[in-house]
């Protein structure tokens, strides 16, 4: 395959000023149980071949999900057709001196009936733990093995591979006052390293010490988010912190680089190389070498995500956060971003907070605008007392302002979950927050 991949390289140098060739390959697998029987199994492969080139400022592109030879090759003309349609300057990189070393692991493909029997395996561990589970439904099994190379007319070739698998538990709790559900999940890169126990425990418990839930009364509250919840919530303003949405006015960040924008305490860095990172990479789509970027420190923010067009807009060099698939103009997304955690455990944090709302889940998405940061979601969580849970609470919602909680932020949790989002967070303190209740 590479070999073709050079062949069409070389034939597109020929024909234009600029050219570059992105192959993208990954594949998904998905397994789900219900009542002892595979109630859903799929492998979905995508990916392809795209050709980039720029000839006397105008650039084109075509793309190919076949990796066939007469495919391939017929993507030069496509891309010339397409330049004629060209208004944006696009931008090519031309190379990097040094990469950083990354060990890839490609992990091999799942047998699929391996991963069914521990399903239902699964499902029979929360039917038999406790009679009031109702149901099993939700015991699901995935991977996705990813692999790219970028060939650039500039005389560079770059590629790697990753991947990683995952499992999810969600029973469904009975009793005299209705119905309830929690889940649980563990994310590795190596199969066999997944917590199955684990993730029965952390299921059945969530789902259990929802029974009885009930509203609060309305007003302002104490808040105290758990990590998942926190990585929930803040994953719906990443796109805050990309540049192309900051010179489109898509941001209040805009002009805010020095500025004091959150809690002395908050740092937000985006890292592939990170411990919690899934798939560390040396370089972003476009070719250009990955480092650790610092957003925000000691609450100051520090920088944008950029890639090579919008960096050139605003006079910079991209930080390699440029993103894309085989048929999408270059985007700008993060690759590992996460917010620093502090060294406060959460049973702690429940006591700093004494009386107020924990809140484990936002169950919604709907309520949030990611331009002015104003948010209203649905939560479960606990009503805490004196440090103490009282019981558990649904039927609620929380409502705020991103910008303003990033101010607010009191005290930080000791612990990132890997996964949880977007963006990760630490469990998050807040000294008070609007609640609509009963």
């Amino acid at each position: 395959m590479k070999e073709r991949l050079e062949k069409l390289l070389e034939k597109a140098c020929a024909c234009f000023d600029e050219a570059e060739v992105f192959y993208l390959s990954s594949e998904s697998t998905s397994l789900r149980v219900y009542e002892g029987e595979t109630e859903e199994f799929s492998i979905a492969s995508t990916g392809g071949v795209s050709l980039r080139a720029k000839s006397e400022g105008k650039t084109g592109m075509a793309y190919s999900e076949s990796l066939e030879e007469e495919h391939l090759f017929e993507l030069i003309e496509e891309v010339k057709e397409s330049m004629e349609l060209s208004e944006e300057e696009e931008y090519f990189f031309a190379g990097a001196e040094y990469y950083p070393e990354v060990a890839y692991h490609l992990p091999e493909a799942v047998d699929p009936d391996i991963y069914a029997e521990k399903l239902v395996g699964l499902e029979r561990g929360f039917y038999a733990a406790d009679s009031r589970i109702e149901s099993a439904y939700g015991a699901a099994f995935s991977q996705v093995r990813r692999q790219r190379m970028l060939l650039s007319g500039h005389g560079f070739t770059l590629e790697d591979a990753g991947g990683y698998c995952a499992i999810h538990g969600s029973p469904i709790a009975k009793d005299e006052n209705g119905m309830v559900s929690g889940s649980s999940y563990d994310i590795k890169v190596d199969p066999s390293q997944l917590e199955w126990e684990a993730v029965l425990e952390e299921a059945l418990e969530r789902t259990l010490s929802q029974l009885g839930a009930k509203p609060v009364s309305s007003g302002k509250y104490p808040l105290l988010l758990t990590n998942t919840a926190a990585s929930t919530l803040f994953g719906g303003f990443v796109g805050n912190f990309v540049a192309e949405n900051i010179q489109k006015g898509r941001s209040l960040l805009k002009g805010k680089i020095g500025e004091k924008i959150a809690s002395s305490i908050v740092e937000f860095i985006d890292d592939p190389f990170h411990e919690t990172s899934l798939i560390p990479v040396a370089f972003d789509d476009e070719g250009v070498p990955v480092e650790a970027l610092r957003l925000i420190q000691d609450g100051v923010l520090v920088d944008y995500l950029y890639n090579l067009k919008s960096a050139a807009k605003d006079g910079r060099t991209s930080n390699a956060r440029g993103s894309r698939g085989i048929s999408t103009p270059t985007r700008t997304s993060p690759h590992h971003m996460y917010m620093c955690p502090g060294n406060t455990s959460l049973e702690e944090l429940k006591q700093q907070m004494g009386t107020g709302l924990l809140v484990t889940e936002i169950t919604g998405y709907a309520g949030i605008d990611s331009v002015s940061g104003d948010f209203s979601v649905p939560i479960k969580g606990f009503y805490v007392e004196n440090g103490s849970t009282v019981h558990p609470v649904n039927e609620v919602l929380i409502a705020g302002n991103f910008y303003q909680m990033m101010k607010d932020v009191q005290a930080l949790g000791d612990a990132l979950r890997i996964g949880s989002g977007s963006v990760l967070c630490p469990a998050m303190l807040f000294s008070s927050m609007q609640v609509s209740g009963k």
